[in-house]
């Protein structure tokens, strides 16, 4: 005995699997055993075997819950044309590699075709300066030579000549206490001032003001012992010398002696001073 689990109706007939008023798959019934009685069936009209009509479609399908039916893989949907693109690409690496190694290939010949007229300019030089002219006109080279100017031997003489001018105009400025001529001698830029390194030329002039503002009444120098080295280039001197200085000022009075350094440059037409240095003291400062 078999019941549909959706219409609850009882089949006695147990070659029918699937319900014929809605298609379920039946289940078996079982019958209870004991005192108890089993509720009344439920009798279904089973038509004559001849008369079931005969099913169109298959009786569904029913699936577990939980699980899907896979999809089936799809295939490339046009193997042809895929075919023709890898063709294609295949090609196209075919077209770059030739092109690259005759371009490769082109470069070398040019490479060697230049390295060959070199050697057969160089045999064509020397063969020509080995074999005597018949005049005295020579054949240009294809690559003359530039001639090196020479460097003019500066005149050693005119150098100290006009850097010892510049040193008495410097002795003379600090005694007249002319400010303006004073810093005529020096450049706009100082490599080393005494203690201050490198400095510009106002950084003198607010030096020499203050000299000149507290020893208003002399500020008398005299330079001693002078030494001038020129480099080579003609172009930089150094001048040693000794400073032998007497200044007063009202109550203010200063007297000493002190061995200093400049280094001039020659920049444009004149000697610049473009750097004063103090190397040591010869004699004590008395002040009052």
């Amino acid at each position: 005995m078999k019941r549909c689990p959706i219409c609850q109706n009882v089949y006695a007939d147990e070659s029918i699997n699937f319900c014929l008023a809605d298609g379920t798959l039946l289940t078996e019934e079982t019958i209870p055993t004991g005192r108890e009685t089993a509720p009344p069936l439920r009798q279904t009209e089973v038509m004559p075997s001849e008369e079931i009509p005969t099913l169109v479609s298959p009786p569904p399908q029913f699936l577990r819950q939980g699980y899907a039916t896979p999809e089936a893989t799809p295939k490339p949907a046009n193997r042809q044309l895929l075919l023709w693109l890898i063709i294609g690409l295949l090609l196209i690496s075919v077209i770059v590699l030739a092109f690259i190694l005759l371009r490769k290939g082109t470069d070398e010949v040019r490479v060697s075709s230049d390295n060959s007229n070199g050697v057969n300019i160089n045999t064509r030089s020397s063969s020509v300066s080995t074999t005597p002219m018949p005049t005295a006109t020579s054949t240009p080279s294809a690559t003359p030579t530039p001639t090196a100017t020479p460097t003019p031997t500066p005149d050693l003489s005119k150098t100290r000549s006009e850097i010892m001018s510049v040193m008495s105009g410097w002795e003379e400025s600090m005694r007249r206490q002319d400010l303006s001529s004073n810093l005529s001698f020096y450049a706009d830029r100082l490599d080393s001032y005494y203690q201050s390194g490198s400095v510009g030329k106002e950084h003198v002039r607010a030096n020499r003001q203050r000299i000149f503002a507290i020893y208003y009444s002399s500020t008398n120098v005299q330079l001693s012992n002078i030494s001038v080295e020129v480099d080579p280039s003609g172009t930089r001197a150094t001048v040693s010398y000794d400073n032998s200085y007497n200044w007063r000022g009202g109550e203010k009075h200063l007297v000493g002696k002190t061995q200093n350094k400049m280094i001039l440059s020659k920049i444009g037409s004149r000697w610049l001073i473009t750097s004063e240095l103090h190397l040591k003291q010869l004699i004590a400062d008395r002040t009052n």
